[in-house]
């Protein structure tokens, strides 16, 4: 959701709250609040039943078709009849289960000092935090379940109406796509809050805000629709303890230094060199004084490289071939890859290392495929196509044959698939190894050699593990 477009000039009405979202609000967006104590046993049945899996109607403490549905489904599973009312051991076995799954979820309270609010973090659930926005004042957790479960935490200082906020709430979640836009399932406004629920490209989302005279504070929670039972409770859960405005949150000049000092949420997750990354790909060690091989394209613009996180200093690079050579001292004395003595065949299995997408995977990755063409693209004779997957941050990093020697380089030319076709699939197209043999020559490195006659072996743990040594992740930093 794009909620940086909402206007600042916008003009303020609500007064300040420090407590959980109103009763109104949650029953608006469908996480009901028992009044009586009938209702109260079936909202913890409905709860208990989603915990499962097996329900995916509201948590609205009505007994309906869909607790009963689900009633019977958990009866089946314990061999039973499904008679969809469940007897005492039923339910004694019912919720234990559930209590379980909840303990799996390791829900606890978080203060989150930085944006000044409070709530339970279903952290099994989660990734670690990600500050967002421009000026990094919002927090985002991803979800690591199949459910795509995600909380966004937002915090904006300037003021603005209900009635302008919501709209701008509206606007977002229906989006740009006029053929398949999003649809508003509910929203309002109560008090100081604004709430909306929203489904868009098969994912359910909902936002809650609240407003200050000086500051808008909310959270988006989002999922796939299909997950929506499963998630429910987890949601349930997380607006229910939900306190925006628990604290003063960091102030707006206080950022900078914070950021300095790695006092942010996930700073101290993370190194040093980390926070200046605005880039990164592969590459691999190519002599024994510590030089990488890589893309012209992954060190273009850099400030500062760093290669797994160590000093690097650029050697030369050229635009044409789309290479690079770097020099890290800390890489010295490591045993570095061998280049194949002859030509990669039409139809030979290829393996690809590299740091894939490094911000979200954080690991080395070694995909394979086989030689799908001895040309690139448009008859390139410096190129040839292989069908190993290739994503974003494998630029630069080595193609090896099934003797463990460098047959190519990755390069990510994504505009150039686009070229060819809109519907390019299991394609790369990567440089020939005797053009980066050229290319270390003219800088005086001299690669080594894997001799054509050494024999092709299975591909085992152990020898992924040599591969790993001479595979390299390089960093491009802005300071």
């Amino acid at each position: 959701m794009r909620l940086s477009a909402i206007s600042v000039a916008l003009v303020f009405a609500g007064a300040a709250s420090y407590a959980n979202p109103p009763a109104r609000v949650l029953d608006a967006l469908g996480f009901v609040q028992p009044r009586a104590s009938e209702s109260q046993r079936v909202l913890e049945l409905q709860q208990d039943l989603a915990w499962l899996g097996l329900y995916d109607g509201a948590l609205n403490a009505v007994e309906d078709r869909a607790t009963t549905r689900a009633i019977r489904q958990f009866q089946i599973s314990l061999d039973g009849r499904a008679t969809g009312r469940l007897d005492r051991d039923e339910r004694e076995t019912l919720r234990r289960r559930a209590r379980q799954a909840i303990s799996d979820a390791e829900f606890s309270t978080e203060k989150i000092d930085w944006t000044g609010m409070q709530l339970a973090m279903p952290n099994a659930f989660l990734n670690g935090p990600q500050l967002k926005g421009k000026e990094r004042h919002h927090v985002s957790y991803s979800g690591r379940d199949a459910g795509r479960f995600k909380i966004e935490l937002w915090r904006f200082f300037w003021g603005v109406s209900a009635t302008n906020l919501l709209r701008e709430l509206e606007k977002a979640a229906i989006g740009d796509d006029k053929d398949e836009p999003g649809q508003v399932i509910v929203k309002g406004s109560s008090s100081d809050y604004v709430y909306l629920r929203s489904l868009r490209d098969g994912a359910e989302q909902i936002d809650v805000f609240q407003i200050r005279r000086d500051e808008v504070r909310g959270i988006t929670l989002s999922y796939e629709q299909s997950s929506r039972g499963s998630l429910l409770p987890i949601v349930s859960r997380v607006l229910n303890s939900l306190v925006l405005f628990d604290g003063p949150g960091v102030a707006k000049g206080d950022v900078r230094a914070r950021l300095r000092s790695r006092d942010y949420p996930g700073g101290r997750d993370t190194p040093a060199w980390y926070d200046s990354v605005v880039g990164s790909g592969s590459g691999s060690v190519v002599s024994f004084s510590g030089h990488i091989l890589t893309n012209f394209h992954v060190v273009s613009g850099c400030r500062r490289l760093t290669v797994n996180g160590q000093p690097a200093d650029l050697i030369g690079s050229d635009v044409r071939t789309d290479l690079a050579l770097l020099v890290a001292p800390r890489f010295a004395n490591r045993s570095p890859v061998r280049f194949a003595e002859r030509s990669i065949g039409l139809g030979e299995q290829v393996f690809v290392m590299g740091y894939p997408v490094f911000s979200l995977t954080q690991s080395l990755n070694l995909t394979d495929g086989i030689v799908s063409s001895t040309v690139g693209l448009y008859g390139d004779r410096t190129r040839i196509q292989i069908t190993a997957p290739v994503q974003p941050g494998n630029s630069g990093g080595p193609v090896l044959d099934r003797r463990g020697a460098q047959v190519a380089v990755v390069v990510s030319k994504v505009s150039a698939a686009a070229q060819f076709s809109r519907n390019v699939e299991n394609i790369a197209w990567v440089i020939r190894a005797n053009e980066a043999v050229r290319f270390l020559r003219r800088f005086a490195v001299e690669p080594l050699w894997t001799r054509a006659e050494t024999p092709a072996v299975p591909v085992s743990a152990e020898r992924v593990r040599d591969w790993r040594n001479f595979t390299v992740r390089v960093e491009c930093h802005d300071s």
